[in-house]
């Protein structure tokens, strides 16, 4: 009996001590000081961090969720016509603007554009073998369900036909239609449509009398044109004639010539549109994708030229909008002036990158743009565009030679170029103030910046998720003060940024 109570005498005075033991250890991770040395990734130097064990906890909990979010994730309250976003698990946000519109909205939400009907609109042509009977002038061109807040409209002025969504923004245009027959007589013709409710009917209209007298057989040609958020296109100088040239949604860079002495320069530009990302961002990371459609590297009899392979620059055009018909018009001054802007970047600020290979047909290149990129379209942000010009080289040659590349300018919007923008959605919450601390409340992301704490601490609250990348550092005026992590808080100091005294 004896030895059974001390037994449970021992257990007891044991889980007692386990008890006192714990509660020790969580005073003191409530009140833990850690004083730290040295500068390197994640480690914090030069001043005291004072971290709760609330925040202990945490960082394990974190650890746990990294584990389940490894890739970025689609925030679709942030879709716009042209982009869509996704959250990155370090609290940054990554755009993707693409070079044409990408969805439309609904009077809800923003739904991809090859869904605004089904089947697709597109071009068809109505074929004619041979006179219609019984005789008939209106011929159907197709039945389709509309999507939830898509309208069809007839433009009473031009004859074409509109599909708008809930915004009342034009999505795309059939223009209007036309009919040729054998003899290439032509003849404009006229839509009719009827919609009830999501069902709509698109025919086309011909003159009885010239439907009549037509040699067969006849085509019916509506066409289609998918409207564009992206400016975009290529600018030509003729050597032979000395004549610039402007041409939209065409992009091609390089020479191309047909004999000797003779040919043509193209140059291409992009403006992108960046409404999407908010005005308050700190800009990250810029990258522009963009895919070949064919190379041109011909080798004729009467080109004895060795050509070398053309190679690529990509120029910069901050503050430039290439759609303003006041920088550019669209004549052969605008023209001239928007072709030299394009090897020299605007203003003679010169390059992105240079030396670049594009050597397989159908494969999408990936270029990081670089520092200055970053900090161009972070300057204009407000003014809700980015803009490059793309040249080659060589561009001119004396013989009958092509050497060339064409990109990818489709109208379908996989195959287009996209700008990919990384941003953190600095909010009012990271503006260091003048003096005193500096409270962070949400995601904050500096990039080689040195933000200086005037006679104050640094407090990352609850939703703060503050990261320094580049050559970023935190400093502090006054000696004795602290950097307090809360539960939840994050600080990440990447390669190169630290904490540093003045």
């Amino acid at each position: 009996m004896k030895n059974k109570k001390s037994e449970k005498y021992f257990k007891y005075i044991k889980s007692k001590k386990m008890v006192f033991l714990y509660l020790a250890i969580i005073l003191l991770s409530s009140f833990l000081i850690f004083r730290l040395l040295d500068v390197n990734a994640g480690i914090l130097t030069g001043n005291s961090v004072k971290i709760t064990g609330e925040a202990i906890k945490q960082e394990q909990i974190n650890a746990e969720k990294d584990k389940l979010i490894k890739e970025p994730v689609e925030v679709k309250e942030k879709r716009d016509y042209n982009s869509k976003t996704y959250k990155n698990p370090d609290g940054t946000y990554t755009a993707v603007i693409s070079a044409g519109n990408e969805f439309f909205f609904n009077g809800t939400d923003f739904n991809y554009i090859e869904k605004i009907s089904q089947p697709r609109i597109e071009k068809k042509d109505i074929i004619l073998n041979r006179k219609p009977f019984p005789f008939r002038n209106v011929f159907e061109m197709g039945t389709y369900i509309l999507a939830e807040g898509i309208n069809a409209s007839i433009d009473l002025e031009t004859n074409e036909l509109v599909l708008r969504d809930a915004n009342n923004n034009i999505l795309q245009i059939l223009p209007r239609p036309f009919s040729v027959d054998a003899n290439n007589n032509t003849l404009m013709n006229n839509y009719k449509i009827y919609q009830k409710k999501q069902k709509l009917t698109i025919s086309v209209e011909v003159d009885k009398t010239w439907l009549d007298n037509a040699k067969y057989p006849v085509v019916i040609d509506p066409d289609t044109v998918t409207i564009t958020q992206t400016y975009m296109g290529q600018v030509t100088l003729d050597y032979a004639t000395n004549f610039y040239a402007r041409g939209v949604n065409v992009t091609s860079i390089g020479w191309k010539s047909q004999s000797q002495d003779e040919g043509t320069t193209y140059r291409t530009f992009i403006e992108f549109d960046t409404t999407s990302i908010p005005d308050t961002s700190n800009v990250t990371n810029v990258t522009l994708n963009i895919s070949v459609n064919s190379i041109s590297f011909e080798q004729t009899p009467s080109c004895s030229q060795n050509m070398p392979e053309v190679t690529t620059s990509i120029s910069r055009f901050n503050s430039s909008k290439i759609s303003n018909n006041n920088t550019y018009p669209t004549n052969s001054t605008g023209d001239e002036f928007l072709y030299n802007n394009i090897s020299t970047g605007y203003n003679g600020l010169g390059t992105y990158r240079n030396g670049l290979n594009y050597t397989l047909p159908g494969k999408e290149y990936s270029i990081d743009l670089g520092n200055n990129s970053y900090d161009d379209l972070k300057g204009q942000l407000t003014n809700n565009f980015f803009a490059i010009g793309i040249y080659g080289s060589p561009e001119e040659s004396t013989f009958e030679c092509e050497d060339s590349v064409d990109f990818n300018d489709s109208a379908d919007v996989s195959g287009k170029p996209k700008l990919i923008v990384t941003y953190a959605d600095n909010a009012a919450g990271c503006t260091v103030p003048g003096s005193g601390d500096f409270t962070c409340n949400s995601t904050c992301v500096f990039t080689t910046q040195a933000v200086t704490i005037n006679g104050g601490d640094l407090y990352i609250r609850d939703n703060c998720n503050l990261t320094l990348n580049g050559s970023s550092s935190i400093s502090f005026t006054a000696t004795d003060n602290y950097i307090f992590i809360y539960k939840g808080g994050q600080l990440n100091i990447n390669n190169g940024s630290g904490i540093n005294n003045v």
